[in-house]
């Protein structure tokens, strides 16, 4: 039997939004998960699955879609011949600790996201377009339920592009696990240490924020809207394409986002949020 509950909370969202859950719920194996589905379904409702908030904007002050945290086991186990299995509700940081601790290669570039492994997997998180490197790099395969059936897929036959993959968004596809390969490495160097040093001199913590507004938009004119501000939330002075946030409603962060992509069209050109807003 699946618990529906209302709830009021600023800790879904990395912006920190105060927002009122009308349909809120946690599971803790895929069969509850399928089962707030099915009650989803029987109301109407879309369905939106937590990966630890990361690059997710609240938009409304009261959301109804069914918001859905994963509380699944948090586990990680070797498998042989390089491969490690990785539930969805581990966080990122917590593999590549375990990583480092035994000298393996891995994407420790993603230490400075606070994600989940599931959330990782579904936007495919990475350094930077221009770097072209990320989580699918290490990925060998990737378990996940969807209209009642779990299914298994190679990382490889995976449709996934920069910043998306079948998983990211609003459905009712919920990864289980992922299996990585992390082979021995020579690296002596702490790059878990240096990924977060370098977060420090070049990304702005100031506030509340989700990182990157936009997957795709053009650098100049990010550069002009740097330090616009609407009540108390601002496009950061310090790092271009980022939101800073110390209101309690959305609707500033809602604006900024529609302006950013105004900004674009005026010139003709595109601007595709990489924020997921949630109704």
């Amino acid at each position: 039997m699946v618990e529906v509950r209302e709830i009021l909370s600023d800790s879904l969202s990395l912006y920190r939004t105060t927002n009122r859950f009308i349909h809120y719920g946690e599971f803790t194996s895929p069969e509850q998960f399928l089962e707030y589905c099915d009650w989803a379904r029987q109301c109407g409702l879309p369905v939106f699955i937590l990966g630890n908030g990361s690059n997710t904007l609240f938009s409304s002050r009261t959301v109804r879609t069914m918001v859905l945290k994963n509380k699944l086991e948090r586990t990680f186990e070797p498998l042989g011949n390089d491969l490690y299995l990785a539930s969805s509700s581990m966080m990122i940081m917590t593999m590549l600790k375990y990583c480092r601790e035994r000298r393996l290669d891995a994407p420790y570039y993603l230490a400075s996201v606070p994600a989940t492994v599931g959330g990782a997997i579904a936007m495919n998180a990475g350094r930077g377009g221009q770097w072209n490197a990320s989580i699918f790099d290490f990925l060998h395969e990737v378990t996940w339920v969807e209209d009642g059936e779990i299914r298994t897929a190679k990382a490889d036959t995976t449709d996934h592009t920069y910043r998306q993959t079948p998983f990211v968004g609003l459905h009712r596809k919920l990864i289980i696990n992922g299996v990585f390969r992390f082979p021995a490495s020579d690296i002596n160097d702490d790059l878990i240490r240096q990924r977060i040093d370098y977060t420090k001199e070049s990304q702005d913590h100031s506030a509340p924020n989700c990182g990157s507004v936009f997957k795709v938009c053009h650098p100049g004119i990010m550069r002009r809207l740097r330090g616009l501000r609407l009540g108390k939330a601002d496009y950061s002075p310090k790092t271009i394409n980022w939101i800073l946030n110390r209101a309690a409603n959305p609707i500033y962060i809602r604006s900024l986002i529609a302006i950013g992509k105004l900004a674009h069209a005026v010139v003709g050109k595109s601007a595709i949020p990489e924020i997921i807003q949630v109704k």
